[in-house]
C-alpha cells in the first residue's frame, strides 16, 4: 500500500482553496478566486451530494429539497408561459406556420431534453459520474433556446421582422436566479457559463432585427444581474462548503467508520486509515455506477472487508503485537494459564462496565463528614469543583493553610460515594492523602500539591460535563482521584532531561525512561504500604490489578516525551464516546487524554488564573536554568531568565502542544460546556500571548534601531585613520567594520 506523504496545508484535501479549515468565519475574504476542495475526489463527492435528491444529501444541506422544488416549478412554469404566449401570439397575428413551428419545436425540444436530464440527474444514479456536467449543459441549452426564440433572432433567421415574440430577457433572469446550487454548484462555473450566454445574447441580437441601443441595454442589464448573483452565489457557496466540511463527515466511508475530523493525519496509522477510507469512497462510487448484480456484490464485499480492517486498527493496542487468545487456542487449561501469566495479560481483569451507576452525594450530606476535620466551612467552596472550570485553587490553598490536596481528595471520595460503595474507611483515605501531600515539595513554585489538586479539579470537570459521568465506574473514579493527585508527587522541580544529563540517582534507577513519571507511580503506591493508609486495601485482588493499571497508565501518560505518540494514537482510534466501553483500550485512552489535558489545564483557564500559573511554572524553569549555569552546562530552552521571551514560549506551548490536545479531546467528548469553557478560553489566551509577543518584537526592533543610530553618530565624530583598533563606518551597509 502506498502511504500518502505528509502534506502542506495547501495540499490538504479537506481544505477549501478559499477558506481555511481552521477559520472561525463563515464568510471568506473576497480576494479568494476559487472555493473548490483541492482533492478532486472530495470535490466530486461534494458536487454529487449537493446535486442529488437522496435522503443523505437532504440531511447534509437541509435547503436542497426546497431549492429543487422551487427550481422545477419555476422552470416548467417559465417555459409553459412562453409556450402559451407563442400560441396566443400565433392565433392573433399573421406569423407564418413555419416560424411558429420553429418556435414551438425549440421550446418543446428543450423541455423534453431538460426533463430527461433532470430525471436522470436528480432521481437516479445512472449518470452519477457525469451529473454536474450534464446539469450545467442543460442550463446552457435552456438559455440558448430562449435566445434563439427571441424575435430579432427569429426575424434574422426567416428574414421577417414582423414575427410575434416575447423577449428572452425575463426568462434568462428567472433561470439566472433559480439555477444556483441546483444546476450549477460552483460560483466560478456559474460566472463563466453566464458570461458565455451574455456573449451569445449580444452577438445574436447584433445581427438580428433590433436596435443596437436596445440590445446593449438588455445585455447590460442581464450581465449586471450576473455579477450581483455571482457575488451572492460566492458567499452562499462559502457557507455551504464550510458546513459540508466542518459539520458533516465528508466521505461516507469516514462517516460509517465513525470519523469525526478533517485534520491532516500526523501518524503512520492515521495515514493508513485515510488510504482505506479513500478506498471505501471509491468503492461506493463504483457501486453506484454498476448495473451487474454479481460485480456489485463483490465490490460490496470489498467494502465490508476494508471497514473491518479499519475497525481492527482502531480497537487494537498494538497492531504488531501477538494475539494471546489465538496463540493459546487449543492448549489445555494449565498451559493456557501459564502462557497468559508469563505475558502479564491484564486486559481481561478490568471491569468493562460500571458495576453501579455513579451516585453523587448532595452538598449537605458531604458537609456532615467534614465536621470532624473542621472543613465544614469549605463546603461552600468545594461544591464548585467539577462544575466551575475556573475554580481558584490558590484561594483553597490559603483557606486550608497549604493543604488543598487533602481537602479536594476527601471531598471527591465523598462526592462520588466511593467510600460507601467500596467500603473504604474515612481514616484510611484521609491518612493517605495527608501522606501524599507531605511528599510534595512546598518550595516548588509550580509542581506542588496545589497543582495536583487543580489537576483533579480540571479532570472532574471533564467527567461531570460530558458523557464520561455515565460511563465511568466507581473503580474508574477512584483511579482518577489517586492518579490526578499523585501524578507529580515528590517532584524535584527539575525536568527529566536535567536528571538524565546529570546522571541523577532517579535517572539511574529508572534507566532514563520517563524518570519522573516512574518515580511518581512508585511513590503513589509506596504510600499505600501502611495499613492505616492503604486506600486500595479494601479492594479484591482482581479489581486492585485493574485500578493499579489505570493509575499507572494515567501517570505515565503525563510524560511530555510521549505527547505526540499518544495524541496521534488517540486521534486515530478514538471516534466518539461509546454507549459503553467495549474494550480496555477505549477506557484507558480517554483517561490518559483527560489527565494530560488536566495537567496543562491552566493554559485554558481564565486569563488571570492562567497568567498566575504561567509565572509559577516559568519561575521553576528559571531556577533550573540558574542551576545549569552554575554547573557550566547549556541552559535548557526557555530556562534562561535573562534571554527567554515569556510570551513567545507560552504562545508556542499553547499553539503546538495544548491546542491540538484540547481539540482532539473536545471532538471526542462533544460537550458544549467543555468547548465554551475550555477550548474558547484557550484560543483567547493564545491570542493574548501572540499579541504580547508581537508587541515585544516591535519594541526590540525600535530599540535596536535607536542603538545603531547612536553608534553611527558617535562614529562620525572619530577621525578616520588606518589603525588596527580604529573602526570606520561602511556607508553602503550602515555597519561599523574594523579596519
Amino acid at each position: 500500500m502506498k502511504i500518502r506523504q505528509s502534506k502542506t496545508p495547501e495540499e490538504n484535501p479537506f481544505t477549501l482553496s478559499g477558506i481555511s479549515a481552521n477559520s472561525d468565519s463563515h464568510y471568506p475574504s473576497p480576494h479568494y478566486r476559487n472555493l473548490k476542495f483541492s482533492s478532486n475526489l472530495l470535490e466530486r463527492h461534494y458536487q454529487n451530494v449537493i446535486t442529488s435528491n437522496e435522503a443523505s444529501a437532504a440531511q447534509l444541506i437541509t435547503e436542497l429539497q426546497y431549492r429543487l422544488k422551487i427550481f422545477l416549478l419555476s422552470y416548467y412554469l417559465l417555459f409553459g408561459i412562453y409556450l402559451l404566449l407563442y400560441i396566443i401570439g400565433f392565433s392573433l397575428s399573421d406569423s407564418s406556420s413555419q416560424v411558429f413551428g420553429c418556435q414551438l419545436g425549440l421550446l418543446l425540444g428543450q423541455i423534453l431534453i431538460s426533463s430527461a436530464i433532470y430525471l436522470l440527474g436528480f432521481y437516479t444514479v445512472t449518470i452519477n459520474s457525469y451529473r454536474p456536467e450534464l446539469l450545467q449543459i442543460s442550463y446552457f441549452l435552456a438559455a440558448v433556446m430562449l435566445i434563439l426564440n427571441n424575435g430579432p433572432v427569429q426575424g434574422a433567421m426567416f428574414d421577417d421582422n414582423s414575427i410575434t415574440y416575447m423577449s428572452c430577457l425575463p426568462g434568462l433572469l428567472v433561470l439566472l436566479s433559480v439555477s444556483k446550487f441546483i444546476l450549477i454548484t460552483n460560483f466560478l462555473n456559474y460566472f463563466l457559463w453566464n458570461t458565455l450566454i451574455a456573449v451569445i445574447f449580444l452577438i445574436s441580437h447584433i445581427f438580428g432585427y433590433q436596435h443596437l441601443a436596445t440590445t446593449l441595454f438588455e445585455v447590460g442589464l442581464f450581465y449586471y444581474r450576473v455579477l450581483v448573483e455571482t457575488r451572492t452565489f460566492y458567499t452562499h457557496e462559502a457557507v455551504t462548503r464550510k458546513k459540508f466540511q466542518m459539520t458533516v463527515n465528508v466521505t461516507e466511508g469516514y462517516d460509517e467508520a465513525g470519523g469525526h475530523g478533517f485534520s491532516e493525519p500526523k501518524s503512520e496509522l492515521e495515514q493508513i486509515i485515510e488510504c482505506l477510507l479513500e478506498t471505501i469512497t471509491n468503492a461506493k462510487q463504483i457501486i453506484a455506477d454498476m448495473s451487474a448484480s454479481d460485480n456489485k456484490s463483490k465490490v460490496m464485499r470489498i467494502h465490508e472487508l476494508v471497514n473491518g480492517v479499519i475497525g481492527k486498527i482502531r480497537t487494537q493496542t498494538n497492531i504488531y503485537s501477538a494475539d494471546i487468545e489465538t496463540i493459546t487456542k487449543g492448549l489445555d487449561e494449565e498451559d493456557r494459564i501459564f502462557i497468559k501469566q508469563t505475558q502479564n495479560d491484564q486486559t481481561k481483569v478490568l471491569p468493562i462496565r460500571p458495576r453501579n451507576k455513579l451516585r453523587i452525594r448532595k452538598t449537605d450530606e458531604i458537609a456532615l463528614t467534614y465536621k470532624v476535620y473542621e472543613f465544614e466551612e469549605l463546603i461552600g467552596i468545594l461544591k464548585h469543583i467539577g462544575k466551575n472550570w475556573n475554580f481558584d485553587m490558590f484561594f483553597l490553598q490559603e483557606c486550608t493553610r497549604g493543604k488543598p490536596l487533602v481537602a479536594v481528595g476527601k471531598y471527591s471520595i465523598g462526592k462520588y460515594r466511593i467510600d460507601e460503595i467500596l467500603n473504604i474507611k474515612e481514616m484510611i483515605y484521609v491518612n493517605y492523602f495527608q501522606d501524599m501531600e507531605q511528599r510534595y515539595k512546598t518550595d516548588n513554585p509550580y509542581h506542588n500539591s496545589t497543582h495536583a489538586a487543580d489537576v483533579l479539579s480540571s479532570f472532574l470537570f471533564f467527567i461531570n460535563q460530558s458523557v464520561l459521568l455515565e460511563l465511568f465506574s466507581e473503580y474508574d473514579m477512584l483511579a482518577v482521584i489517586i492518579a490526578a493527585l499523585g501524578h507529580d508527587v515528590g517532584h524535584p522541580g527539575l525536568t527529566n532531561r536535567f536528571l538524565i544529563v546529570n546522571k541523577d540517582d532517579l535517572a539511574n534507577t529508572y534507566n532514563d525512561y520517563s524518570v519522573l513519571e516512574m518515580m511518581h507511580c512508585s511513590s503513589t503506591f509506596y504510600l499505600m504500604k501502611g495499613q492505616d493508609s492503604n486506600i486500595l486495601g479494601f479492594i479484591d485482588a482482581e479489581h486492585y490489578t485493574s485500578v493499579r493499571k489505570l493509575i499507572v497508565e494515567m501517570i505515565l501518560a503525563t510524560d511530555m516525551s510521549k505527547h505526540w505518540d499518544l495524541l496521534a494514537q488517540f486521534k486515530a482510534k478514538a471516534l466518539k464516546p461509546p454507549q459503553q466501553f467495549e474494550t480496555v483500550d477505549q477506557r484507558i485512552d480517554i483517561l490518559k487524554m483527560s489527565i494530560k489535558a488536566a495537567d496543562v489545564g491552566h493554559a485554558a483557564k481564565s486569563i488571570d488564573l492562567h497568567q498566575k500559573w504561567s509565572k509559577l511554572v516559568i519561575e521553576e524553569f528559571y531556577r533550573q536554568g540558574d542551576m545549569e549555569k552554575k554547573l557550566n552546562q547549556q541552559v535548557s530552552m526557555y530556562c534562561d531568565r535573562e534571554k527567554t521571551d515569556t510570551a513567545k514560549s507560552q504562545a508556542g506551548f499553547i499553539r503546538v502542544i495544548v491546542l491540538p490536545l484540547y481539540e482532539a479531546l473536545s471532538n471526542y467528548l462533544g460537550s458544549p460546556r467543555v468547548d465554551e469553557n475550555c477550548l474558547d478560553q484557550l484560543k483567547s489566551n493564545l491570542s493574548s500571548w501572540e499579541y504580547e509577543m508581537n508587541r515585544n518584537k516591535i519594541k526590540t526592533l525600535n530599540y535596536n534601531t535607536e542603538d545603531n543610530s547612536k553608534n553611527v553618530i558617535a562614529q562620525k565624530e572619530v577621525p578616520i585613520r588606518r589603525s588596527g583598533t580604529q573602526r570606520v563606518l561602511d556607508p553602503t551597509k550602515k555597519k561599523i567594520w574594523p579596519v
